[in-house]
């Protein structure tokens, strides 16, 4: 079994991120200079911990004598979930325990904002942007911060911090997708929501004033090496909770030009870097990291950035997100719609009321309860509360042009509600191409209704489905 410890203080670090180290907070001087201390991550199957993890980025540009100043922050909430416990055999005996955990990460909210002097520009997974307002580059960022908000990845955490990859483990690609760890972006990393990215705890007891160090292994494409040095300062409240606070500075040797082959020189860090760890429940409750960045290219350019990271527990998880958001529509009007978390939520006027809307995928079940998808098709459940419809239209109203659909209707007598189901197309055509290539899919319906009395109402109701989440389902496989 492969390990690897990671100290990048989030991998993004390669990829130009980093952190703030602030002044001691709340420390309270125990007297008690000979306690043994023993510090270890505890998991138990079932638990969940809520973090947020915010990076900010200050960049200074220095281009023919002229600076420019712009800044890159990025805001995630995630979740743990302890999936299963199980024991680990290491070969060498440096090790107290066996015990591992495996940890399941999802996403909730992220943020991502981009600005300079002459404009701000923020994304966010929980409020959908009109594609079509976008730039090219703008229409990745956001299709990049949505694959990010759908994507689940497991890790193996061990009780010192240091974490097992369930992909070095694969040796024929058949893990569950929701095990596979995901591609790192300009933004992200998976690394930075593991166990191991913020400190990593010593094997063996210690008091305070002690020290410890601990250096990197497997980092991606061998580019650095890192070493991270810690130090135990003693007691301190933090939000409630008594913990031990440990001071770190973690030192990086980088070969520039495997980064980029216009730069000249390139340093990075040291990251210092400050951590609360409340040894009772085995968690970190708060961090920030502080590290400064120099790039120097061949053409005399100069980029100075200062990263800063915040980690912190979130001891519920985050509240709805009610978002409203304004759309001009191919039949020419602005609608509002409401978006919870993301999704959009149901329309109601009068007696016409949307109850469900999404993309219906339909399979076939083989051995092993496995199942194989090959159609799908979008789908409207309705309510009329009582009134008798007479006529029906529906029309895709999304694009530049109005479409009008062709449905099928499923009356649910027991429910009192109506299915619409329209635009079914085979996975393995042509035309289904963008369920396995896009992010997500957004459609807004016009739905236009007369009940029996000739009385006419007209409902818009949008549709979002987060099409990786879909692809990533465990025991699933989408025909192609």
């Amino acid at each position: 079994m492969k390990k690897t410890t990671s100290l990048l203080g989030g991998q993004m670090a390669i990829e130009l991120i980093g952190m703030a180290l602030i002044l001691n907070n709340g420390l309270i001087n125990s007297g008690r200079t000979q306690e043994q201390i023993k510090l270890e991550w505890k998991f138990a199957k079932g638990q969940t911990t809520y973090y947020t993890n915010e990076q900010e980025m200050e960049i200074r540009d220095t281009i023919q004598g002229k600076v420019f100043t712009s800044s890159i922050g990025t805001s995630f909430k995630y979740k743990w979930t302890v999936v299963l416990e199980t024991q680990v055999d290491f070969p060498s005996s440096d090790r107290s325990s066996n015990q591992a955990a495996g940890i399941e990460v999802s996403f909730g909210q992220i943020r991502h904002h981009i600005s300079d002097a002459k404009k701000s520009v923020v994304f966010d997974s929980y409020r959908p942007i009109d594609l079509k307002e976008l730039s090219t580059q703008g229409r990745l960022m956001q299709e990049e911060i949505e694959r990010v908000a759908q994507t689940r990845f497991l890790f193996m955490a061990l009780p010192d911090g240091g974490v097992l990859w369930p992909n070095s483990l694969d040796k024929n690609n058949s893990i569950a997708p929701s095990m596979k760890t995901p591609e790192r972006s300009s933004f992200f990393s998976p690394e930075s929501f593991a166990s191991s990215d913020s400190v990593v705890l010593p094997k063996q007891e210690i008091q305070i004033g002690d020290t410890w160090t601990v250096s990197s292994s497997d980092l991606p494409n061998d580019i650095t090496k890192v070493t991270g040095k810690y130090r135990i300062v003693g007691h301190a409240v933090k939000f409630g909770h008594n913990c031990w606070q440990i001071t770190g500075v973690t030192d990086y040797e980088i070969k520039a030009q495997t980064l980029d082959e216009n730069l000249r020189n390139y340093s990075f860090g040291p990251r210092l870097s400050v951590h609360y760890f409340d040894p009772e429940i085995g968690r970190l409750i708060y961090a920030e990291e502080s590290t400064p960045i120099r790039m120097e290219f061949h053409d005399g350019r100069i980029s100075e950035a200062v990263l800063k990271v915040r980690r912190q527990i979130d001891e519920l998880p985050q509240l709805p997100q009610i978002q409203v958001v304004s759309r001009r529509l191919a039949d020419g009007q602005n609608v509002l719609f409401t978006y919870r978390d993301g999704t959009p939520m149901n329309q109601r006027h009068a007696w016409l009321e949307t109850v469900l809307s999404g993309l219906g995928v339909h399979g076939d079940q083989t051995l092993g309860n496995q199942t194989t998808y090959s159609r799908i098709e979008w789908s409207i459940v309705i309510d009329t509360h009582g009134e008798q419809i007479r006529d029906l239209s529906l029309i895709d109203v999304t694009g530049e042009n109005e479409i009008g659909l062709e449905y099928r209707r499923e009356d649910h007598s027991d429910k009192k509600v109506t299915t619409l189901w329209f635009d079914s197309m085979d996975l393995r055509s042509d035309e289904a191409r963008w369920f396995h290539e896009e992010t997500s899919k957004e459609r807004i319906i016009k739905i236009i209704a007369q009940n029996q009395n000739g009385e006419t109402l007209t409902l818009y109701q949008a549709i979002r489905v987060p099409l990786v989440s879909i692809r990533s389902i465990d025991g699933i496989v989408i025909a192609k």
